[in-house]
């Protein structure tokens, strides 16, 4: 049976590391860490094992026929992995096992991108009761007295490809024991096949042989602790290796202490000393695996490659599942996989400790992966669970819901947590990375990113300090705070040129696009996040896009505006109120009068009678000039709904739409009420209204414009606005009859407001009227004309002083016969 489960993939995959190997109670795994997910590969059986191709993925030429093997010391037998390319740009898997697997199941992990392939072992055969009694006799006779036990030295000398090649001659009925030991473990009732015979009796033999003894300067209480059945109880010694933390071995447990070697080995560890110097240890007893696995932690830290340490450590703890040590070693187990931020091995190890005292610190760390990962409800329960336990898992708690809090956006304030810390957490944790972390971004939350900044650099510049892609995120967001560009640019591109890791890359470039948009270059910074597909790029991409949005439309940039609904998509619905009013009045200035009524309409049909005022002008504003009647209604729509406390803007709209229908009378009515209502806005409603009714009323217009003129209470008009009120004047005054007043209207507009666009013309028609006196005072405004920086002015008022020179004096002469 093959299954197979896959996730989306953003590009090709590429297998450039070695695998890695992790034998399991039930399967051995193996884990390959990849730049990108996979999708849709395929599993096979061969004669030979088993062949996994995964499709658009490549495999680095240095890795070519390379055999990896699951066992270092294995040569022949054991689990064999060789990388190669396959056809049409696949890359093949070929996995040779000395047992066929009874399953394969391979898939994928997201975060971070690893291909996981699991070999189901096959069940081993449900022993017979007579066998049952053989081998608990045979048991019975072989094993020590307490002070000489050796089940867990035979348990570890067996072999991977030995276990392999046992289960390969077993019958598939009956699931294997968990935990399995060789004090419970029957022998193989099977006859082995021919070729692997040898490898069966190897199988068999540490399970019944005695051993030596140990050494005989080992006490009984030493014996005792490496038996499991006494040892000491203290809390974690927490250590900080590389960007793993651990929990260090006590030196003077009688379990280590009893061996010089082991002694020399524990204290080493302890002391955090140089990885380098860390003695060299052998022998199958507990205490010697148990700090194997922890000196090739302590080894591997630096590097990260941590997934062969967790298998030393499930080897001691299968070997010796009942050893002083076995809490410590499980927590360490939870500890890799929350530095590699494994989230569904974490939750497998919170799942074999459920009656563990660790438990709690285990929920603190999957909470601390969940927070990392936006799970933020999970990350709660988790944190909720963890300070139920102990005083080092409450200090872990207290820590992530802080963080938890600090993570926000905008960040919130986590003071009481951060403050309670040093009353909860040992002198470790407080020294630890990730808790000076939390107190720098609460100096960040609390307005001081120089403080927040000096303790992130001097966490990142310490001596024993590895690489870290978080302490540069947070060095990053600090100096942006801190107005320090080149600082938080630095540092952003740094982290955005994948060196560590694809999630902190993304954050990078989030990061340089909100510097790009606060500068002001909103067109880079919404180019960045084109090759983001997270949700949180997308929601990050939309937030800068609808800043840019809103600092457009302040700016009045009306084109600019529309190109950014247009090109990222934003929806109008989802802005604020004032912003799609005002993108609405943006369409209606580009040209695009349909889709600021569709902005405007829904607006209104869902605000109802809480629509502001704003709302209403816009309306009537967007309809003025190509629906009259529809603005009309508009008005008194508004008028209507706002009753007694109808603004003065709604009695304006009025005014002006009964103008632009013709409506003189009712118009300047209606002009005159809205500059009651709003003194300071009456010289211009009764401006805009005269301009509109000048051809249809002029008598009315002349009337609006004067007072428009003479407004004592108002504020005066700008220069161009009262040029624009003189012409109003002027022309209305001729349309009416009134020659003087236009005269004098003129002559004011061509003194005062030459510069001004409304004087255009203005000198020509103040030379037509003043010619009706004829003479000298037609002759010198003709004359003024014609200096005029209007060619056609200039020609017009040269043959119009011509003809008042010459033809004028005799134009109503008559010669007597």
């Amino acid at each position: 049976m093959l299954l197979l489960l896959t996730e989306r993939a953003y590009g090709e995959a590429l297998f450039a590391s070695p695998p890695h190997f992790l034998t399991l109670e039930d399967r051995e795994e193996i884990v390959f860490f990849i730049n990108e997910p996979v999708v849709g590969a395929i599993a096979s059986r061969t004669s030979s094992g088993v062949e996994v191709v995964v499709p658009r993925a490549l495999v680095d030429p240095t890795l070519y026929t390379t055999t990896f093997r699951g066992d270092d010391t294995a040569t022949i037998a054991g689990t064999r992995v060789v990388l190669a390319p396959a056809a049409r740009g696949n890359a093949a898997i070929r996995i040779t096992t000395s047992a066929a697997p009874a399953a394969v199941h391979a898939y994928s992990e997201r975060d971070p991108p690893r291909l996981v392939i699991d070999l189901i072992a096959a069940p081993q055969p449900t022993p017979t009761p007579a066998g049952r009694v053989v081998a608990r006799a045979a048991r019975s006779a072989v094993r020590p007295a307490p002070e000489q036990a050796v089940a867990p030295q035979a348990a570890t000398a067996i072999s991977r490809p030995a276990v392999l090649a046992a289960l390969a001659v077993t019958a598939p009925s009956a699931a294997p024991a968990k935990n399995p030991s060789a004090g419970r473990a029957p022998a193989p009732q099977a006859t082995p096949h021919d070729g692997i015979a040898s490898a069966a009796a190897e199988s068999r033999a540490p399970l019944v042989a005695p051993t030596a003894a140990p050494p005989a300067a080992a006490s009984a209480e030493g014996s005792q602790a490496r038996d499991g059945r006494a040892g000491p109880k203290r809390a974690c010694a927490w250590r900080r290796l590389g960007t793993v933390a651990c929990c260090a071995p006590d030196p003077g447990a009688p379990a280590y202490a009893s061996r010089a070697d082991l002694a020399a080995l524990a204290r080493a560890l302890a002391t955090a000393a140089d990885p380098a110097t860390l003695p060299a240890i052998v022998g199958d007893e507990p205490a010697a695996l148990y700090l194997a696995a922890d000196r090739e932690l302590a080894v591997r830290a630096t590097s990260g490659r941590v997934l062969p340490a967790i298998d030393l450590y499930r080897r001691a703890l299968r070997g010796a599942p009942k050893f002083f040590d076995a809490s410590r070693a499980r927590l360490n187990i939870a500890l890799a996989y929350r530095a590699l931020g494994f989230d569904a091995e974490l939750q497998g190890v919170a799942q074999e400790a459920v009656k563990d005292p660790t438990r709690p610190i285990i929920d603190a760390l999957i909470g601390d992966v969940a927070r990392e990962r936006d799970a933020v409800e999970r990350a709660r329960d988790a944190y909720a669970r963890a300070a139920a336990g102990d005083a080092l898992a409450v200090c872990l708690a207290t820590r992530g819901r802080a963080a938890l809090v600090l993570g926000t956006d905008p960040p919130g304030n986590a003071s009481a947590q951060v403050a309670r810390l040093p009353e909860l957490c040992p002198p470790a944790i407080l020294a630890d990375p990730e808790t000076i972390r939390v107190q720098a971004r609460q100096q960040l939350a609390d307005g001081q990113p120089r403080r927040a900044l000096t303790m992130l650099d001097a966490l990142r510049s310490a001596p024993d300090a590895p690489p870290s892609g978080v302490v540069l995120a947070d060095i990053a967001a600090a100096a942006a705070a801190a107005g320090d560009d080149a600082t938080a640019r630095a540092r952003w591109t740094e982290l955005a040129s994948g060196g560590f890791g694809a999630r902190l890359a993304a954050r990078a470039t989030l990061g340089l696009a909100q510097l790009d948009v606060a500068r002001g270059d909103d067109a880079t910074g919404l180019r960045r996040l084109d090759g983001l597909g997270s949700a949180k790029a997308l929601d990050e991409r939309r937030r800068l896009a609808t800043e840019a949005l809103t600092r457009a439309l302040r700016r009045g940039a009306d084109v600019e505006a529309v190109a950014i609904v247009a090109d990222q998509g934003l929806a109008p619905a989802l802005l604020a109120s004032a912003d799609q009013i005002a993108l609405a009045r943006s369409y209606r200035v580009v040209g695009l009068g349909v889709e600021s009524d569709a902005v405007l309409r829904a607006l209104a049909e869902r605000l109802g009678k809480d629509a502001p005022d704003a709302l209403w002008e816009e309306r009537g504003g967007a309809v003025l000039a190509t629906n009259p009647p529809q603005a009309l209604a508009v008005a008194d729509e508004w008028l209507r709904t706002r009753g007694n406390a109808a603004p003065a803007e709604a009695t304006a709209l009025r005014a002006r739409a009964l103008a632009a229908l013709g409506q003189g009378r009712a118009a300047g009515e209606s002009a005159d009420a809205a500059a009651a209502l709003d003194p300071a806005t009456a010289r211009t409603v009764r401006l805009d209204v005269a301009r509109r009714l000048r051809t249809a009323d002029p008598a009315v217009a002349l009337r609006l414009a004067r007072a428009a003129l003479d407004g004592e209470r108002s504020p005066p008009l700008a220069a161009s606005d009262t040029a624009t009120a003189l012409r109003i004047v002027a022309e209305s005054a001729e349309a009416t009859g009134d020659a003087p007043a236009a005269l004098a209207a003129y002559r004011e507009l061509t003194e005062r407001y030459a510069d001004q666009s409304s004087a255009e013309g203005a000198q020509y028609r103040l030379a037509r009227l003043g010619a009706g006196d004829g003479g000298a005072a037609a002759r010198a405004g003709y004359a003024e004309l014609a200096r005029s920086h209007d060619a056609l002015e200039r020609r017009v008022a040269t043959a119009a002083e011509t003809y008042e020179t010459i033809v004028k004096p005799f134009e109503n002469r008559r010669e007597t016969p």
